[in-house]
């Protein structure tokens, strides 16, 4: 089975993020021989070192190259044409492809990241100097809660799919992305506590309902010290939910900006909805996204919880050796 030029785009982007034959077959509807022939054949040709003198046979020598590659590095998003008049060159697109592709400038799939601004990179590193030096007793104490969206139809989700030849078939194309539940849950390392779905649009008042009736209980059942975490979502720095957390007692602490990746119950978050996706039929209405995720969760196992929440300080650990940049877990 010949693979496609933009089938071979996706697989070198997903040979970065690590994933194996397998999962990269399944993305792309492809046998696992077919992509690990492909790639095995990328992998051969990556490892020949041309001999110095070879040189491009094309219309583009010379400074031609050095002023190519400048232009991209300031004008990444350009089109061969662009390229073309902006270096004032005289070939054509073909053959300006060609070259692009030869020295490794061909257009690829962007990825997305989170680009964490040099302020927030200082606030990062400060509280993970801080919390640091905690004993392990006050790490594991801490309560992680966020709130998290599940979508019947996920924007830019993959589709994978088969047909008999000569037929074609599409997903449709929305503004919309179907029904969606919203949902706030906590964990800690001795337990998970209630998932809560939260209906309508979650203000300040309704997230103080949500402590008031579910945390509220959790708390006051709780033996030991109890650190609650949330982020820095607006409605919950409103002085009416510090205001109530303050009046209740509650012992918690300021968290960075942009740092999802310290949360373990993002982890959490990343394998429901790895389990719904999974699941056949697949859920999409309103009631059966909740009752899903609602099973889901209470499915999910101890040893899940508690290894995640025991990476907070490896997490800590690698915000300082990246200095305050995002870190991969």
């Amino acid at each position: 089975m010949k693979i496609k030029d933009r089938e071979k785009i996706i697989i070198a982007a997903l040979r970065k993020e690590n994933l194996g034959y397998s999962r990269i077959a399944t993305h792309l509807g492809l046998k696992k021989s077919t992509v690990a022939k492909h790639c095995r054949e990328v992998d051969r040709l990556a490892s020949i070192i041309l001999p110095k003198e070879v040189k491009y046979k094309g219309k583009i020598e010379g400074r031609q190259h050095l002023k190519i590659k400048q232009y991209i590095l300031y004008n990444p998003l350009d089109t061969l044409q662009d390229i073309i008049l902006g270096c004032d060159l005289d070939c054509a697109k073909s053959t300006l492809s060609q070259y692009l592709k030869k020295y490794g400038m061909e257009s690829k799939v962007a990825r997305s990241k989170i680009v964490i601004s040099d302020v927030n990179k200082k606030k990062r590193v400060e509280f993970a100097k801080l919390m640091l030096g905690k004993t392990d007793l006050e790490l594991e104490s801490i309560w992680f809660s966020d709130e998290t969206i599940v979508k019947g139809c996920p924007n830019g989700e993959i589709v994978l799919y088969r047909c008999p030849a000569g037929a074609e078939w599409f997903t449709p194309s929305n503004a919309s992305s179907g029904k969606s539940v919203m949902f706030w849950g906590v964990i800690s390392k001795l337990a998970y506590g209630p998932l809560v779905e939260v209906k309508g649009i979650n203000t300040a008042a309704t997230y103080i309902s949500t402590l008031n009736d579910y945390l509220l209980p959790e708390i006051e059942a709780a033996e030991g010290l109890v650190t609650f975490q949330q982020d820095n979502a607006r409605i919950h720095k409103t002085a009416a939910v510090i205001s109530f957390l303050e009046k209740n007692h509650i012992n918690t602490f300021e968290w960075p900006p942009q740092s999802p990746d310290l949360s373990p119950i993002e982890n959490i978050w990343n394998a429901m909805k790895m389990k719904l996706k999974a699941m056949k039929p697949r859920p999409k209405t309103y009631a059966k996204m909740r009752d899903a995720m609602l099973e889901i969760w209470a499915g999910l196992t101890d040893k899940l919880r508690e290894d995640l929440v025991l990476t907070f300080r490896d997490r800590l650990k690698k915000v300082l050796l990246s200095k305050g940049d995002l870190i991969k877990f």
